[in-house]
């Protein structure tokens, strides 16, 4: 048995041990496989945080793959240097742009003089030289915002999961709102995002800090069913929810809210 094998039954033993049910569902349906979230394609080399596992039935598993690839592709677009961050979002890109090209073109649809429009929007710098059409800013369209609260609602089960041990029930309540850099550069990030919740995590892998890949912020009620979480993803794009069990006691049962912009790079 190889290494790798090996290493995928440990994760799912441990998984199993934190719940015989799938956590993403309501907990309802058993568990028979492990789920990595953040997916493990998000981390650089594919190194996740420790412990950061999660028991799941095959169809939540499975029915998000491939939305988790376009989340690590985003997780990546932030100005950088880094030649084994750009190789992986290369990558990722190609990928993409196999399995679903009409998708991508619309990301990378906007003209010069959009992307000018957009620049001064968010007051993005322009090097000296650069021609509008070579800016790095890119569309959202809506399969890329549904993508993200897609996400965002697994995500913050997770999480949720990871510090009370508890499963959302099917019945709950997650409100949402997601930003990009450009929103940051545009001032457009609420300033309470960075600063409430205050209770932060470790996250690391083999005593290495993952922090600067991904990174939060939590608070949770005494009985853990009500939950905010502000949630980071390198300087690329970041998100905060609220978690309710009980949807009566938050805006008469309001549907999600999410806000998008254009994307800088």
């Amino acid at each position: 048995m190889g290494e790798g094998r090996i290493k995928e039954l440990k994760d799912r033993d441990f998984a199993l041990s934190r719940s015989k049910y799938c956590i993403f569902c309501g907990g309802s349906t058993p568990a028979d496989s492990a789920e990595h979230y953040p997916p493990k394609a998000v981390f650089t080399e594919r190194r996740f945080p420790e412990g950061y596992v999660f028991p799941a039935c095959q169809q939540c598993n499975a029915g998000t793959r491939h939305q988790d690839k376009v989340i690590a592709f985003l997780s990546r677009m932030e100005p950088s240097d880094d030649p084994k961050l750009s190789d992986e979002l290369a990558k990722l890109f190609n990928s993409l742009a196999n399995e679903r090209p009409k998708d991508i073109r619309q990301l990378f649809s906007l003209s010069g003089v959009e992307k000018k429009k957009a620049a001064e929007k968010i007051q993005y710098k322009i090097p000296a030289g650069t021609l509008y059409r070579d800016l790095p800013i890119v569309k959202v369209p809506d399969w890329i915002d549904e993508t993200v609260n897609i996400f965002i609602q697994k995500l913050t089960k997770a999480l949720h999961f990871h510090h009370t041990g508890l499963t959302f029930p099917a019945t709950g309540l997650i409100e949402s709102r997601w930003y990009t850099n450009a929103n940051h550069l545009a001032g457009q990030i609420p300033e309470q995002l960075f600063n409430i919740p205050t209770e932060t995590p470790i996250l690391v892998r083999a005593k290495v800090d993952l922090s600067n890949q991904f990174n939060y912020r939590y608070g949770i009620s005494e009985d853990s069913t009500f939950a905010m979480y502000s949630v980071f993803f390198r300087y690329a794009f970041c998100f905060t929810s609220i978690l309710v069990f009980d949807p009566s006691i938050w805006n008469n049962g309001k549907t999600t809210t999410h806000g998008s912009a254009p994307e800088s790079r």
